[in-house]
């Protein structure tokens, strides 16, 4: 005979005292670990930014020099590292971004931690808003914060070690959340920005956050490999359906080329790029209804 324990205070149920209640305590028992975390990627940032260019003797701007000398460069006010830095950037956020998705639901795993946490005076609403906001929402505040003081970090180190410090500058912070990736081109005369790149690498991002906090959920054991085996083989099927539909379907020699046409009243690639983020909210609205009909038994 099995006993359910149900959540006090309900399922869906939303009290900002209580909700305030909550985070403030779940802040307080996992501070250390999350200090951890946020430390640990500030430090990757660092290696990431200055470890190449420190091995490298600085050699990427002593080679900007060169072709600003010779007039191939005209604008001495970009910094040639900043390339470097939004490729490593994309990198680290997918990479971090499973790892702190996974960390979502950790307070579930094991018997004594899932007890105490379905069993605190809180709704499942109100305690997946706490995990959601601090371990998706928190995790791109230090993200963005760890970029913004290593790239500074970075450049104080080249001012102060490198004779081309005066080529060393800090990146803007609208180029540091959009990845650089706006882009700029010609219509009739005027120029229109698309943001459907930007939209596609927070997609992406958000959908790896998600899938691993579902797996967070769904397995309480090895749950990081378990998800990572499981989005492998998904990505495996997928890839092969779609090699053969295109083979049956379109081996004749029909063209399947997309045909947009850029509108200066309707931009389809940022449209379109939005539709993106249904599939990490999905996601995440899965993981919710999971650990809403979770019970303890």
């Amino acid at each position: 005979m099995t006993t359910e324990i149900k959540t006090p205070a309900g399922g869906q149920t939303f009290n900002f005292a209580r909700f305030k209640n909550f985070f403030a305590a779940y802040l307080s028992a996992n501070s250390r670990k999350l200090m951890l975390s946020a430390g640990t990627c500030f430090i990757l940032f660092l290696i990431v930014f200055l470890l190449p260019e420190w091995l490298s003797n600085f050699g990427a701007y002593e080679s900007f020099d060169i072709e600003l000398q010779r007039g191939f460069i005209h604008d001495s006010t970009l910094d040639p590292y900043w390339d470097n830095e939004f490729l490593s950037a994309a990198f680290l956020v997918m990479i971090l971004v499973t790892l702190s998705g996974n960390m979502m639901f950790s307070a579930m795993h094991g018997k004594g931690n899932r007890l105490l946490m379905l069993t605190m005076p809180a709704s499942q609403l109100e305690k997946y808003a706490t995990l959601f906001i601090i371990y998706i929402v928190g995790f791109f505040a230090v993200f963005f914060l760890s970029f913004f003081l290593a790239d500074a970090a970075r450049v104080l180190v080249v001012k102060s070690f490198s004779h081309y410090g005066m080529y060393a500058h800090t990146l803007p912070p609208a180029k540091i959340f959009n990845f650089d990736l706006i882009q700029n081109t010609n219509y009739d005369g005027e120029t229109v920005r698309i943001y459907a790149l930007v939209v596609l690498i927070y997609a992406t991002a958000l959908t790896m956050g998600a899938s691993f906090s579902l797996g967070s959920i769904l397995w309480q054991k090895t749950s990081y490999l378990k998800t990572l085996c499981s989005l492998a083989a998904l990505q495996t099927v997928l890839t092969i359906l779609t090699v053969v539909s295109i083979h049956i379907f379109f081996d004749s020699g029909m063209d399947i080329t997309p045909r947009i046409e850029l509108s200066r009243n309707i931009l389809h690639y940022d449209l379109l790029s939005l539709l993106l983020l249904l599939f990490p909210a999905l996601l995440f609205w899965f993981g919710y209804l999971r650990f809403k009909d979770t019970d303890v038994v």
